[in-house]
C-alpha cells in the first residue's frame, strides 16, 4: 500500500495517486479462473450469510440480494460450491465470493479518533491513509457515502464499509455473520 497518497481526479473521475490509479485492483473485477470454486467445510458446519476467510468474502444469496438491492451490478459475486468433508454437498443455498468494488472517500480528516500515516513529503490538501483502531469511532460524510450500502474507503481498502441504511436493513432480514469492528457516525 502506498503510505502517502495525492488524490487527483482524472477526466472518469477514478482516485489516483500522482497519475497511477491505486485503488483499480480493489475496483476491478477479479478473474474468474483465479477464485476457487469449491469450498471445504467441517462437516456439519454453518456458514453465516457473510463470512470471511483467507482473504475472501464468502457470501449467501440473501446477503446478494441486499447488496444489490443498494449497489445494483457495482460488485462481484462468483458462485463457489460448498462441500463437507464427507463429500456431502452442503445443504445452505447458493454461495458466492464477494468482490466489493466500490471505492469512496467517505472520512472526515478532522475525526480525532483516526490515526493517519505519517507522510515524508506532506503537500496541501493531500489525504493521507489513515488507521482504524477497534472501537474507535469517527466521522464520514454522509454526502459522499450517498446511496451507496457497502464501499471500500479510498484510505482504508482491506475491508468493505457498510452504510447505516445498509447495516439496519441487514440486521432486520436476520443476516448473520456481519461485525462492526468500529463504529462511524454519518454526518
Amino acid at each position: 500500500m502506498v503510505a502517502y497518497a495525492k488524490e487527483l481526479k482524472a477526466k472518469d473521475g477514478t482516485p489516483s495517486i500522482y497519475g497511477f490509479d491505486f485503488a483499480a485492483p480493489f475496483r476491478d473485477k477479479i478473474p474468474e479462473d483465479m477464485l476457487p470454486k469449491k469450498l471445504l467445510v467441517d462437516t456439519g458446519a454453518t456458514i453465516p450469510d457473510y463470512h470471511s476467510n483467507f482473504g475472501f468474502f464468502f457470501v449467501s444469496d440473501a446477503f446478494k440480494k441486499l447488496v444489490e438491492e443498494f449497489d445494483g451490478d457495482q460488485h462481484q459475486f462468483s458462485p463457489v460450491e460448498i462441500v463437507q468433508q464427507s463429500g456431502v454437498p452442503y445443504s445452505k443455498s447458493d454461495v458466492y465470493i464477494f468482490n466489493c468494488r466500490q471505492i469512496l472517500n467517505t472520512v472526515d480528516d478532522t475525526s480525532k479518533t483516526l490515526r493517519f500515516q505519517p507522510s515524508s513529503n506532506p503537500q496541501p490538501g493531500d489525504p493521507s491513509p489513515f488507521l482504524m483502531t477497534s472501537g474507535s469511532p469517527f466521522r464520514m460524510f454522509k454526502d459522499k457515502i450517498g446511496d451507496a450500502g457497502l464501499w471500500r474507503e479510498l484510505r482504508s481498502l482491506y475491508l468493505p464499509f457498510a452504510s447505516e441504511a445498509f447495516w439496519h436493513e441487514a440486521k432486520a432480514r436476520n443476516l448473520t455473520g456481519m461485525m462492526r469492528l468500529t463504529d462511524f457516525d454519518e454526518v
